[in-house]
């Protein structure tokens, strides 16, 4: 809402746009078929008579058009799109109003939103590499976008589209905006799940932070495409959500599919942080997640050791913890010392260890650990059926990540080995 205008509502169409056959616009636009229908706009396939040239003309709010702030910030932000020359973005050709309708002029792009190429590939959830293939594009748009002096301001998968020949192109720029003025939080016209948690809040938008509105929205996206869910919401089509993000802290992605690596939290965490200052640089998340695709499918596996005497306990640990992670190797124990010695010859990922048991104990083997500065900073997750305030405080003071108490309860230790292994990945990217 701005000056009382709700921007978030999408134009009414000309009557001349109704239809099957061409009508034309303006006296030089012929409208062809309907190309979608957004939160903010409407598009369509058309043709340019004056440039014989097929392109895509986005018809916008009346409001641009009703208040000279408005009219000023369009005009301003075509011009600035309209000398940007990317392979990944909608290319600007012009701007125009008729019938009090204002409208955006672009190249056209023929190709499936994200959201619906998605489906069709049978996602989300889409293989890292599937995913990272598609937003590369995206990513490296956006940025080309921020270094010529604009946002987007609209990020969501309706606004990528992707061809039959997987080209990547980001849409809907309607409503860029200059990073060298002032950001209307108001105005920002993204669908309720992409709006950033600064403009939810009210708080006063710094110009300089501008270019975080999108860095938010690719995590939404990244999120979406990774987990197959909103950051805060339940499965489905990513279409017309409401929902708001909570108030209390995002659970690693790794937690919503326990089949993506670990890897990837940190750097959609950091993207979706509520602090704008605290989000990376487009560039920077780009680079983030690729380590993280490239960690996922590395050739060494994860490797975790499990060490516990009671056979059923051993066999019920080395299940989830293979369910848990991808590409693992899981190598039970029963007996300690032979654990320690594996231990000594491989540097385990992850040590899974009882904490009772005969000859050499949890508390034991976890000092062992640390004596070796190969293994001083190995996540230790220790289980028991019961132990005392005491004996907790010393796993601590070794550095014991968690304790589990049996009986196992198979999503609790799953969550343990996924927290473990992310804040591992998070001190050795520090």
């Amino acid at each position: 809402m701005m000056d009382g205008v709700d921007l978030a509502a999408a134009p009414t169409e000309p009557k001349h746009c109704i239809g099957t056959r061409p009508r034309v616009l303006d006296g030089r636009y012929e409208l062809y078929e309907r190309l979608g229908r957004r939160c903010t706009s409407v598009t369509y396939r058309a043709y340019d008579m004056e440039q014989e040239r097929e392109v895509a003309l986005e018809l916008l709010p009346s409001a641009v058009v009703e208040f000279p702030r408005l009219r000023e910030l369009l005009r301003r932000e075509v011009q600035i799109m309209a000398e940007l020359r990317h392979p990944n973005v909608v290319t600007v050709h012009g701007a125009g109003g008729w019938e009090d309708v204002p409208y955006l002029v672009t190249s056209f792009h023929a190709g499936l939103e994200l959201d619906r190429w998605a489906a069709r590939e049978g996602g989300p959830p889409l293989p890292p590499d599937v995913a990272m293939e598609m937003m590369e594009p995206v990513f490296l748009g956006v940025a080309a976008m921020h270094e010529a002096g604009v946002i987007h301001g609209d990020l969501e998968p309706c606004n990528v589209l992707v061809s039959d020949e997987r080209n990547v192109t980001v849409v809907g720029v309607g409503f860029s905006r200059a990073t060298r003025h002032a950001v209307d939080g108001q105005a920002l016209t993204s669908a309720p799940g992409f709006l950033v948690p600064e403009c939810l809040r009210g708080d006063e938008l710094d110009p300089a932070q501008a270019p975080k509105i999108d860095v938010y929205a690719l995590g939404v996206i990244m999120h979406w495409l990774l987990t197959g869910q909103l950051p805060w919401d339940t499965p489905g089509s990513i279409r017309g959500r409401s929902s708001q993000p909570p108030e209390s802290p995002l659970l690693p992605p790794s937690m919503l599919r326990p089949a993506l690596s670990p890897a990837f939290d940190q750097p959609l965490l950091r993207a979706l942080h509520d602090d704008p200052r605290e989000r990376p640089s487009v560039e920077s998340l780009r680079r983030m997640l690729h380590r993280a695709a490239h960690e996922g499918t590395r050739a060494t596996p994860v490797l975790i050791v499990v060490v516990d005497d009671d056979p059923d306990a051993l066999m019920l640990e080395e299940a989830i913890a293979l369910a848990t992670v991808e590409h693992a190797e899981v190598v039970g124990l029963s007996d300690a010392r032979a654990a320690l010695s594996l231990i000594e010859r491989r540097r385990p990922d992850l040590v899974i260890t009882d904490l009772r048991m005969p000859g050499l104990d949890g508390i034991e083997l976890t000092a062992a650990l640390r004596s070796c500065p190969a293994n001083a900073s190995t996540p230790v997750l220790v289980v028991t059926a019961a132990s005392g305030a005491a004996q907790w405080r010393r796993l601590h003071r070794l550095g014991a990540s968690t304790l589990v108490v049996k009986p196992i309860n198979p999503r609790a230790l799953s969550d343990a080995i996924l927290g473990a292994l992310a804040q591992r990945a998070v001190e050795e990217e520090a």
